[in-house]
């Protein structure tokens, strides 16, 4: 192989990878960030506020529910899927759902109810009014 067909051939591979940096900057952000969204709890309906971030390489979040703040525990993410458990009072309330762009679908399970809540990422400000 020649020079300048190993160079030629160095410049395409360069040129590519910087291709595919470009290209993964710009993916959706996955799970991390803020979400909101209005649930049917026990109560009646409520403004649920979920925070996700990464820390170490590990999944960390918090709920606010009602003025509320909560740590997420048990934090799994494989793919668009999603789980967590949260302690209240007593109990533990399961989490579970799948991540559609912007749109985090959840179902909520305890032993005093189920439900289903429909949260969307915030972004700009009103990402900075979240109460999680």
């Amino acid at each position: 192989m020649t020079q300048s067909l190993r160079s030629g051939r160095f410049a395409l591979v360069v040129v590519l990878l910087a291709s595919v940096g470009l290209l993964a900057a710009k993916a959706p952000a996955g799970f991390a960030g803020q979400w909101k969204g209005r649930m049917n709890g026990p109560q009646g309906a409520m403004t649920m506020h979920l925070k996700l971030w990464q820390k170490a390489g590990q999944w960390r979040g918090r709920i606010s529910v009602g003025g509320n703040a909560i740590a997420v525990h048990q934090l799994k993410i494989k793919g668009s899927h999603i789980s967590f458990v949260t302690h209240f009072g007593q109990g533990d309330i399961r989490h579970t759902g799948a991540l559609h762009g912007n749109t985090l679908n959840l179902r909520i399970s305890s032993q005093m109810f189920h439900s289903h809540v429909v949260l969307h990422r915030q972004t700009g400000a009103a990402a900075g009014q979240s109460g999680a």
